[in-house]
């Protein structure tokens, strides 16, 4: 797969819930491979990745775990102790991308390394996306989220449900990946006919 004459690094991730974020929304990086798209095969249709056992997940922290952790892994001595966090920035697929910590001071960091540091604190299955509401509590907040990893690339579980809707592993790629060529040494592949595969049309707003 190659995008200009050169190899494509190919983004994945395990479940997107049925948004995909651009690697420019959430790194900063110009990568025209890597485009926010919905994950749907058609405007009618379920998510791709609705099957998913990570689509919807809850997390529920007291609201000193969540001082300890702020304290823990951001805090700089004592006039640097946060107690609470709130977005700053959030892309169009609804994905935290920026926050501030809250205090005496304020820190902003970004939504990629405050799930890094969540998931080193309390597990891979505390936060697992940065896509999700919160609900407070008398003592605690609820977190209500969708989709699992970062938000950019390939969704796997996608991957899954559209080869399950009959489209071919060369249509997959394309549906995921923007200005690509896909080869086999220097020879450019082709589409398997749509009458050997079986493959729906993937519809002309999904070819951008």
């Amino acid at each position: 797969m190659s995008s200009s004459g050169k190899p494509v690094f190919a983004r994945f991730q395990n479940t997107c819930g049925g948004k995909i974020s651009s690697m420019k929304d959430i790194y900063g990086i110009d990568d025209p491979n890597h485009q926010a798209i919905d994950d749907r095969l058609d405007s009618k249709g379920s998510e791709n990745c609705f099957h998913s056992p990570s689509f919807n997940w809850v997390r529920e922290f007291s609201q000193e775990e969540i001082a300890d952790f702020l304290s823990i892994i951001f805090a700089g001595g004592a006039d640097r102790v946060f107690l609470r966090w709130e977005p700053t920035k959030v892309d169009p697929a609804g994905r935290i991308i920026e926050m501030a910590l809250r205090g005496k001071r304020e820190k902003k960091v970004t939504g990629t390394v405050f799930l890094e540091a969540m998931q080193e604190q309390f597990g891979a299955n505390s936060l697992r996306s940065m896509r999700f509401t919160v609900e407070p509590m008398r003592r605690s907040t609820i977190y209500r989220g969708i989709g699992t990893g970062d938000g950019v690339g390939m969704c796997l579980f996608g991957a899954d449900g559209l080869a399950k809707k009959g489209l071919d592993a060369y249509r997959i790629l394309l549906f995921y990946y923007r200005n690509i060529e896909l080869r086999k040494g220097s020879e450019p592949l082709r589409p398997p006919s749509e009458t050997q595969t079986r493959t729906p049309v993937i519809p002309p707003s999904q070819r951008r």
